[in-house]
């Protein structure tokens, strides 16, 4: 008997090979599920590969009310699987289903071997030893390569630095790396994945969303192997988590299809074709400021409205203004696969926060794919019920707000801003019944653009000192603009009032701009990517090494900069209304 947790599984004739952490394979006889419906399932028997098939009824989309007849074929070697698709097709004119998750993913759920959980295995018989939806994280032997170049990380470097579950171990010249050791991850970039020899799984960075640990959780939350998911949109994690639960429920997995949109007056175009709430907040320091957000506001408005496919319009348990109503006698798929990946967002954030920020990736994308076109499990209609309830709740928070004596000053899709002597989110969770949190400012400064305040672009002090900060310190800022900000904002972030942090803003302003210590890595600008230096004859490849800047260029750079952050500190924005 062998126990740890899934790795890695590849396929075998009769079976599945299951990878375990220090790459221990345990192989487990099986077969592989592919489904059709067709007329005389009889004549696949024929293929050498086919073992045998059972005849199943399957709820078909959209409305899975409707049963059909469906025969799951069994396959004994995965490498046939596409001449028997081929044959099925052409010789019985038959129409694949569930092709959605891969064959290999569905032979792993139903054995109930699970990625990145812990099982047992003896002979067939594979045990699940935790339950399901369960924190639990192998301690997986993870060999990190990070090239670098004379201004820091670069893809293109030709130097690196090796880490061992985050400690250097190692470093030198990339054309002479290599490394025979084992690993169960080895995180690398481009051609460097090569030399690692000995890994279950490689990913390349620059092909990834997130690092290992972020792509563990995806696995363990679709039950989808890393090697499938690595490189995967945020999408492929959504949809997977969505069709375990239809799979489980005997619902067809729908093809990829464009869904058309029911036709509309007018009037429900202009009520329904509509995004979240922005108020444009006046630009200038606000003091003693609230800032309200909603927890997972839109994936927690789908589980609590019941937002699903096949819950919309199917009866009148909740009508809307805009032309569609809402059914509660049956649990939609969506909500029910999203209600859990709200809960494990929660218990992860006390746990392992780079994990949560995973879980929470996937809950930002729920939304639009849900309204996405070409969706398995998207409908458009499900896009304007889900900002209709956004547009709807926030009102009814912003109105919670004014009638228990606070002053919005801002709110945007899923947050509001105030001032006010104290703390409503528990007003606005009984109010609403959502999960709220409220964090307290001393003052929050919201800059401006041509004379109107950006709503993503704010300074917030905590009461404690502490400074949030959000679109001013942005990535692809000269390396020299952005420490010359953050040494700003650390002065700015002394004061406790408004008027504190004006009288800071205008000794600072009083400062001549000067590039006086900057080193040549302070030029860099990375774009898309690619990291830039502006000459005098226009902007070069910073991997070709330093060869000058246009100084007046990043003096420009720099006082535009200090200007955004800075003048709002000198609007009235006690005296203006929002």
């Amino acid at each position: 008997m062998t126990e740890g947790y899934i790795v890695d599984a590849r396929p075998v004739r009769g079976g599945i090979k299951l990878v375990f952490e220090g790459g221990r394979e345990e192989l487990v006889r099986t077969t592989f599920p592919v489904y059709f419906i067709l007329d005389n399932p009889y004549p696949l028997l024929e293929h050498p590969a086919v073992e045998g098939f059972e005849e199943e009824e399957w709820f078909a989309p959209p409305d899975y009310r409707r049963r059909v007849k469906v025969y799951r074929v069994e396959l004994n070697d995965l490498s046939h699987y596409e001449d028997l698709v081929r044959r099925a097709k052409e010789r019985l004119k038959a129409q694949q289903v569930n092709v959605y998750p891969s064959v290999l993913t569905q032979a792993l759920l139903r054995l109930k071997a699970y990625p990145m959980h812990r099982v047992s295995v003896e002979g067939v018989r594979v045990e699940l030893l935790e339950e399901e939806g369960s924190l639990s994280m192998p301690e997986l032997k993870i060999a990190t390569l990070e090239r670098y170049t004379w201004y820091g990380p670069s893809e293109r470097g030709e130097r690196y630095r090796l880490y061992l579950n985050g400690e250097e171990v190692d470093s030198g010249l990339v054309k002479d790396f290599e490394f025979g050791e084992f690993v169960d991850i080895a995180e690398c970039v481009g051609e460097t994945c090569e030399a690692f020899t000995r890994a279950t799984v490689k990913v390349d960075l620059s092909k990834a969303f997130l690092r290992a640990r972020g792509l563990m959780e995806w696995s363990k939350l679709s039950k989808t192997l890393l090697r499938e998911i690595r490189y995967s949109s945020i999408g492929k994690v959504v949809t997977t988590n969505v069709a375990v639960k239809a799979i489980r429920r005997k619902y067809l997995i729908p093809e990829v299809k464009v869904n058309v949109e029911k036709a509309k007056t007018l009037e429900q175009l202009a009520k329904a074709d509509k995004g979240g709430i922005i108020l444009i907040p006046k630009p200038g320091c606000y003091d003693n400021v609230y800032q309200v957000d909603f927890s997972s506001f839109y994936p927690s408005i789908i589980v609590k409205y019941n937002i699903s496919p096949e819950t919309i319009d199917e009866c009148n348990d909740l009508e809307t203004e805009i032309g569609h109503s809402l059914c509660f006698r049956r649990r939609g798929v969506v909500p029910e696969a999203l209600e859990e990946v709200i809960e494990r967002k929660e218990r992860l954030k006390k746990v392992d926060e780079e994990r949560a920020e995973a879980v929470k990736w996937v809950l930002v994308a729920s939304f639009g794919y849900l309204g996405y076109r070409h969706s398995r499990f998207g409908r458009i209609e499900a896009y304007e019920l889900v900002t209709y309830f956004a547009r709807k709740n926030l009102r009814e928070a912003m109105r919670l707000i004014e009638e228990n004596g606070g002053r919005v000053v801002h709110a945007i899709v899923d947050s509001v801003f105030y001032q006010g002597e104290e703390d409503l989110s528990e007003v606005i969770a009984r109010g609403l019944g959502f999960k709220v949190k409220a964090e307290h400012f001393n003052w929050v400064l919201f800059t401006e653009s041509q004379g109107y305040g950006v709503p993503t672009r704010y300074l917030a002090r905590y009461r404690d000192g502490r400074v949030k900060v959000k679109g001013l310190l942005r990535k692809n800022l000269p390396q020299g603009v952005r420490k010359a900000l953050e040494v700003m904002i650390a002065e700015l972030s002394r004061a406790e009032t408004c008027e504190e942090a004006r009288s800071i803003a205008s000794e600072l302003l009083k400062e001549k701009v000067t590039l006086r210590g900057w080193e040549p890595q302070d030029f860099v600008i990375r774009v898309k990517g690619k990291a830039l230096i502006r000459g005098t004859s226009g902007f070069y490849d910073a991997d070709l090494g330093f060869s000058g800047a246009d100084l007046d260029y990043y003096r420009r750079y720099l006082e535009r900069w200090k200007m955004i952050l800075l003048s709002p500190f000198f609007v009235n924005a006690m005296t203006l209304k929002p």
